[in-house]
């Protein structure tokens, strides 16, 4: 009987402060040797179906495969990644829209609303338009939400970040990376893959960090009640793991992007450093605890302790009601789903599903063995 193989998930698009932030084109690049396979379609009409009966297939197969999930919908999937491979299968629909730079060279679309019947969908325009208008309302309720959420979070960590023992900091960076890390310093040439391992979702802050262990069986959790320790030492050790061309998967923070890393997996190594905070507390069995009050000057921040816990619990309010909002949102897309799935041809969509995964089963197959010649 063939081992089973466990995957690893993430999230490759999420809600944030600045918006919705999508890694989706960052995940295949093009010099890479990446190949897409990009799924287009309205709500409803297979596309999420078609890419869960593909991992069913890649697992018997024994590929390693990283399943992306919808931040919007956690329990639908938004695509497919085998690294090793190199191949990305993706939903390329709004909010995150896909399209190959070469198709058929660099790329394949396929199609999952051939046969729709645009009769139907017509004849409930209105409808359909209004579940539309007030999604995008929600949506944008969710955003000022994080807005003001990551407003307050930021000055949080601005405030602790003045109290960072930097030489202490950087001893220990610099440990870790010659202890774990490649030993050949080669700038520059490090793999690194991005992803958001949590992100708001209608059950708010939803995280995949129970899966990290098929990846990374080592898991260090870094404590860290003010998010700016984990902010300074997460980005030296990313620097690091780039410059001693360590491979790293590094995983955005959903309420500051584009400032901090939440979490860094080694997959070569089988190790992952993940920071469990006040808005994601983190509880994982066998886990090597580091605490960030180990890199602090405690004194400074206690005289503040009263201001900055009013911000954490009003932060706190304003993500549960970004949640609620898309929570919302998935309400009204759910019924615009309905619609189009009424509207759908689904023996046109297996037959797109068919080929789909005939196509990428035969690359995965031909990647792998090519990888495995002397």
């Amino acid at each position: 009987m063939a081992e089973e193989v466990k995957t690893a998930v993430f999230f490759l698009g999420a809600q944030t402060p600045q918006g919705f932030i999508s890694l989706f084109q960052r995940a295949a690049p093009r010099q890479g040797g990446w190949e897409q396979f990009i799924l287009k379609g309205g709500p409803g009409t297979g596309k999420s179906t078609a890419l869960q009966r593909l991992l069913t297939r890649l697992l018997q197969q024994g590929f390693v495969t990283q399943e992306i999930r919808c931040a919007g919908d956690p329990g639908q999937l938004d695509a497919l990644v085998l690294p090793r491979e190199k191949i990305l299968v993706a939903d390329g629909t709004p909010p995150h829209v896909m399209e190959p730079e070469l198709p058929g060279v660099l790329g394949r679309v396929f199609c999952m609303d051939e046969g729709l019947d645009a009769g139907l969908l017509r004849r409930r325009r209105e409808e359909i338009v209004q579940l539309a208008e007030e999604k995008a309302l929600c949506r944008e309720r969710c955003g000022r939400f994080l807005t003001a959420a990551g407003s307050l979070i930021h000055d949080v960590s601005a405030v602790a970040a003045e109290c960072i023992a930097e030489e202490k900091l950087e001893r220990f960076a610099q440990r870790f990376a010659r202890e774990h890390f490649l030993r050949e310093r080669r700038p520059g040439a490090g793999e690194e893959q991005m992803r958001f391992l949590s992100a708001v979702t209608p059950e708010g802050i939803t995280g995949w960090w129970g899966a990290v262990k098929n990846l990374c069986p080592t898991v260090w959790v870094l404590e860290d009640a003010y998010g700016a320790v984990s902010r300074r030492l997460l980005g030296r050790l990313r620097e690091l793991a780039l410059e001693y061309a360590e491979p790293v998967v590094s995983c955005c923070c959903p309420l500051m992007p584009g400032e901090k890393m939440d979490h860094l997996l080694f997959p070569r190594i089988g190790l992952a450093l993940l920071t469990s905070g006040r808005f994601h507390p983190l509880v994982m069995e066998r886990a090597r605890g580091l605490h960030a009050e180990r890199f602090l000057e405690m004194g400074p921040l206690r005289m503040r302790q009263k201001k900055l816990g009013f911000h954490v619990k009003a932060a706190r309010r304003l993500i549960e009601e970004a949640g609620r909002q898309q929570a919302l949102a998935l309400r009204f897309h759910q019924e615009i789903e309905s619609f189009y799935a009424m509207a759908a041809d689904r023996s046109a969509a297996d037959r797109q599903t068919g080929q789909l995964a005939a196509e990428v089963e035969e690359l995965a197959l031909y990647r792998r063995e090519k990888a495995l010649r002397p």
